[in-house]
């Protein structure tokens, strides 16, 4: 095993301690009333939103430790105790690079590895790149996972050749500010790169250097997109880059941008803030009265099953499905997704995750008791993608043998911080490694049947003050594209998420979802993800109005239509019935694409269900109260201590 994140001797060596936790805006503030998002109220109240600034920028666990100490500005062993990717074993290996090629596009990595010890043992081979920095340049760290490789299990004395091969685009930096490219892009900057073989961040086993000869800028005005995206990647997110003038964490400068005490934990929000944050306007840009008239096609959800999501048989399809199955559809998908009577679709039942289906949604409605796996952290230290998938497989099959159609998880977030409420449901401050963990287990779990969503998207990395009004969250593009998306990205193009959650926080101002550039651009665009987005739990949450959610690409809610409805306004117009088909066609593609609609065993959650488990606990917590007051007063009358 080896570590998913840094170990440091004193936590305020980190400069994430000190913009992490609650903080508050003094000027405007919500309603923390279940259910007000989405009823057109204005977002006021007694509660004052919340926010969170990442001021480190890309200097984020080992990025920060390892070129800090490259730059003379910390002193590494004195600060750091455990090393990202360091880890003991029962013998002994030796690792040699045998050579480094490369071809322009990808370098390619041959490293051999011997069992020098006494035990039979499996050794994780690290591979890094460091990449050359300009001081006031595109902002770089010393040192970042390029690939890593797990050997079978060698015994003494046995060798293992071992290939990695890194695509020089994944060496590009993305340039939010402007260094190299207008409007962002990402670019690959000439000079030498250093291909290390490393037995942690640290510690280096072998080097070589591969040149590149001059700068690769990937947009449409210099060598064009990068060749695992479908679309350009650009800036667009610059009003969260920008938006509250954090000075970022900066290798040209540690000690004039490194903080030296936490920062405030209040602040006046701008004008543009309290105004984005008040704005309840729903922007439907055709208002023309929709024909919801149904075709009767003879298609049934069962036909849809490998049916390419571009086929014109799916218009065939929603052709047939009324305003109304639509609408209970995106409105009510708290563990499940509702029946159609028009495509002979039933009703299939979602858990959630991502460790194990034995809890509470499942367990009381369904007396299900299922296996609980090792977390996503605990998986992640074991560097091994092909467990990854193994335990993909064994939870998707389990599901399906409780009727269970949807895994809520796996979870990509990073861990920024040693202080994050859920870093056990991440798997490491490194979003390589969590993609490559993270996309193994997924394309596991599709592979034995069923359908899970990617969460919880994105930097959604604390759990302080993240629900009801919203997290906002600051932080700027690059560190978006290059720590908080890169799980997301790497695992959604390995191809096994046909399902993502959406998170509670913000980016800047916005409910992610209610980001279109989040949830259509970057993932839909760029990444070529195709299956449905859902909320995180709305009866938790009420950070997005389900409208605009709709109309960015959010698809369904993550409840049961009691809190949140369609307005009548975009149900009834062109353009929401466009926004209502797509949703429909990208949850049932999800749908489709597995066993549910043939190996579902209809059971458990009904709404009448969950009403009556809702009415048996009020009534015992009403019955709780009202005993202790009627003990409390007999006390009262007889004169006796009340504590």
């Amino acid at each position: 095993a080896k570590t998913v994140d840094t170990f440091a001797y004193a936590m305020e060596s980190n400069p994430t301690y000190y913009s992490h936790g609650a903080y508050d805006y003094t000027n405007v503030s919500y309603s923390n009333t279940a259910g007000a998002a989405g009823t057109g109220d204005a977002i006021t109240g007694d509660d004052p939103y919340h926010y969170v600034k990442y001021i480190e920028g890309i200097y984020v666990g080992y990025r920060f430790y390892e070129t800090a100490a490259a730059d003379g500005y910390i002193d590494y062993d004195t600060t750091v105790q455990y090393p990202f990717g360091y880890g003991l074993s029962y013998t002994d290996f030796e690792e040699t690079l045998d050579s480094v090629t490369f071809d322009g596009k990808t370098v390619t990595a041959n490293v051999t590895v011997k069992n020098t010890g006494n035990t039979a043992g499996k050794d994780v081979v690290e591979l890094y790149y460091n990449a050359p920095y300009t001081e006031g340049g595109i902002e770089k760290s010393e040192v970042v996972l390029g690939g890593f490789a797990k050997t079978s299990e060698l015994a003494p004395n046995a060798t293992e050749k071992v290939i990695i091969q890194l695509a020089a685009e994944d060496m590009a930096s993305y340039d939010y500010t402007g260094v190299k490219a207008n409007g962002g892009a990402y670019v690959l900057e000439a000079g030498d790169y250093g291909i290390r073989l490393k037995s942690d961040s640290h510690n280096v086993i072998a080097e070589e250097i591969i040149t590149v000869d001059s700068d690769v800028i990937y947009d449409d005005s210099n060598d064009g997109k990068r060749e695992s995206d479908l679309i350009t990647a650009t800036n667009l997110f610059d009003d969260v880059s920008n938006g509250e003038g954090i000075v970022y964490v900066s290798r040209s400068d540690w000690a004039g941008t490194m903080p030296k005490a936490s920062l405030p934990t209040t602040e006046e929000a701008s004008d543009e803030i309290v105004a984005a944050l008040t704005d309840t306007t729903v922007d439907i840009e055709d208002t023309t009265a929709a024909d919801w008239s149904t075709k009767k096609n003879g298609l049934k959800l069962t036909d849809m099953a490998d049916v390419d999501y571009d086929d014109a048989k799916w218009e065939d399809l929603l052709d047939q499905i009324p305003k109304d199955e639509m609408k209970a559809l995106i409105e009510s998908g708290g563990w499940q997704t509702v029946a159609m009577k028009s495509i002979d679709k039933a009703q299939y039942v979602e858990c959630d995750g991502p460790n194990g289906i034995n809890n509470l949604m499942a367990g009381m409605f369904s007396g299900i008791n299922g296996n609980m796996y090792t977390n996503q952290a605990m998986l992640a230290s074991t560097w091994n993608s092909e467990l990854a998938y193994e335990k993909g497989l064994v939870y998707g099959d389990e599901a399906k043998v409780y009727g269970i159609a949807g895994i809520y998880g796996p979870a990509a977030n990073i861990h920024r911080s040693p202080f994050s409420g859920r870093n056990y449901e991440y798997y490491s401050e490194d979003g390589y490694l969590s993609g490559i963990m993270a996309g193994n287990e997924m394309v596991g779990i599709k592979e034995a049947g069923t359908y899970c969503y990617f969460k919880h998207f994105a930097v959604n990395d604390q759990e302080t003050n993240r629900d009801h009004g919203g997290l906002l969250t600051w932080l700027n593009e690059q560190a978006m594209r290059e720590i908080y998306l890169k799980g997301f990205e790497v695992a959604i193009k390995m191809g096994g998420a046909t399902g993502i959650m959406s998170s509670f926080n913000r980016v800047g101002t916005t409910p992610t979802a209610e980001s279109k550039p989040l949830l259509q651009t970057v993932l839909r665009d760029e990444w070529g993800f195709k299956g449905a987005v859902i909320t995180d739990c709305v009866m938790a949450c009420t950070t997005e109005d389900i409208n605009r959610a709709t109309l960015a690409g959010n698809d369904f809610q993550l409840s049961y239509g009691l809190l949140n409805s369609l307005s009548d306004e975009l149900v009834n117009s062109v353009s929401g019935q466009q926004a209502m088909r797509q949703a429909t066609k990208n949850i049932l593609y999800m749908i489709a694409n597995s066993d549910a609609p043939e190996l579902y065993k209809p059971h458990m959650y009904t709404i009448e269900k969950i009403l009556i488990c809702v009415l048996v606990v009020l009534l015992a917590l009403f019955a709780t109260y009202y005993c202790r007051r009627f003990i409390k007063m007999k006390k009262w009358k007889n004169g006796e201590p009340l504590q």
